[in-house]
């Protein structure tokens, strides 16, 4: 049952690691130790109703595991941390224009918007209030239209002729 619904929300489960770690490798190994993590701890899961939600939080912590593991081993090597990638915009979508966000609100963007998911919702995902989730929106989609307006993709001023 928990390895049906893994691999019927892995594209979900991974546009959400995607959306942290702004890496495909990455988030595949972030979504493959959140599995590791959702077997071993598959009792805890008491309502299949939110099992998605369940899921969601794994990968999330998951996610900023490996970011913290990372930067450990790094610093360790004695390497300087190095930006996140950022994919080339594509012209049909906003997603790619995501990856210029601060990782949590690339994190909160997603799950409302490509996910479907409610403030609420979100909240228990990412264990905050769901006033912090709304505020953290207002706080994304805020950057995200200073980023589009720069990008001349979207513009609230009047045009001038």
């Amino acid at each position: 049952m928990l390895a049906e619904r893994l691999w019927r929300h892995r594209g979900r489960l991974l546009r959400l690691a995607m959306s942290i770690l702004a890496n495909a490798q990455d988030a595949e190994d972030a979504v493959s130790e959140a599995a590791v993590r959702a077997f071993r701890h598959r009792e805890e899961l008491r309502d299949e109703e939110k099992a998605l939600q369940w899921l969601l939080s794994i990968v999330a912590r998951s996610s900023y595991d490996l970011i913290r593991k990372n930067g450990r081993e790094r610093r360790a090597a004695g390497e300087m941390p190095r930006a996140m990638p950022v994919p080339v915009p594509a012209t049909d979508s906003i997603y790619p224009l995501l990856f210029r966000l601060p990782a949590g609100d690339r994190q909160v963007l997603t799950l409302y918007y490509y996910e479907d998911m409610p403030a609420r919702e979100i909240a228990a995902v990412l264990n905050v209030s769901a006033a912090s989730v709304n505020m953290r929106l207002m706080r994304a989609r805020r950057r995200l239209k200073a980023i589009l307006e720069q990008e001349g993709v979207f513009s609230c001023a009047p045009k001038r002729i």
